[in-house]
């Protein structure tokens, strides 16, 4: 069992992960606060002897050193980290380490198939990799909280709402209309990108994650695989691949 540690835009995750690919959130932390004596009970009771961090944001230098000093193997994911799959994106330093676990993810999970895996959070991020394992890239959209804030920073009327299911696709209110709209403009939105990448790629496997998936996964028409631990898991795998290399 695996220490993964993913620090995203809007909350820190604390989980382990399995060799069966069995994956435990610990805690989700708006703030760090807490986060040492956390760590230090996960690493105890589990006597958790491998770690890996990624982030997204800055984050207290000292983390690294509490890290290194407790782990005997730890890996801070960077744009120099070996990753077991081929890496084909021109600006490997500006790459998310978010994206780059989740696509490690979909390979592992589906080998022989071409993959597009989209997380669904502060962002929508559509990332494509190949049967081949080649990570190609993919592009970045505003998730629905920036959507719905976006509308209502920048109107002087617009009120901002809170995301909820829709059954009906026309708004009778305001608030309504830009539930609809944001909420179904997402969801043509994510469906369209499958579509293309199926025009130009043939059959394709989505995934999809994050914290607002729920919202799309059901009223999505393409079959999709959905999984609220892809990222985690695309981390062990690397953690696992650096740890073999340097046996």
């Amino acid at each position: 069992m695996n220490l993964c540690i993913d620090i995203g835009n809007t909350f820190i995750k604390l989980y382990t992960v399995e060799a069966s690919d069995t994956v435990h959130l610990h805690h989700r932390l708006p703030e760090w606060d807490e986060g040492f004596q956390l760590l230090k009970n996960i690493i105890k009771k589990y006597e958790l002897k491998k770690g890996i961090l990624s982030s997204v944001r800055h984050y207290n230098a000292a983390l690294i050193t509490f890290l290194e000093k407790n782990l005997d193997y730890f890996i801070n994911i960077s744009t120099d980290t070996p990753v077991p799959i081929n890496n084909q994106y021109q600006q490997p330093q500006t790459l998310g380490r978010d994206r780059l676990g989740g696509v490690v993810a979909a390979h592992h999970l589906f080998p022989d198939k071409n993959c597009l895996y989209i997380s669904a959070g502060t962002c929508i991020t559509y990332d494509f990799i190949d049967s081949t394992g080649k990570y190609w890239g993919g592009s970045i959209a505003p998730g629905m909280y920036l959507r719905f804030k976006a509308l209502n920073d920048y109107t002087d009327k617009l009120p901002f709402v809170k995301a909820r299911f829709q059954e009906e696709f026309i708004g009778t209110t305001t608030e309504t209309s830009i539930l609809t709209g944001v909420v179904e403009g997402c969801i043509a939105e994510i469906e369209g990108r499958i579509q293309q990448y199926i025009a130009q790629f043939g059959p394709i496997q989505a995934l999809i994650t994050g914290g607002d998936a729920l919202f799309f996964e059901k009223k999505l028409k393409n079959e999709i695989f959905a999984h609220p631990n892809l990222l985690p898991i695309g981390l062990n795998k690397i953690l696992e691949h650096n740890f073999a290399k340097n046996i």
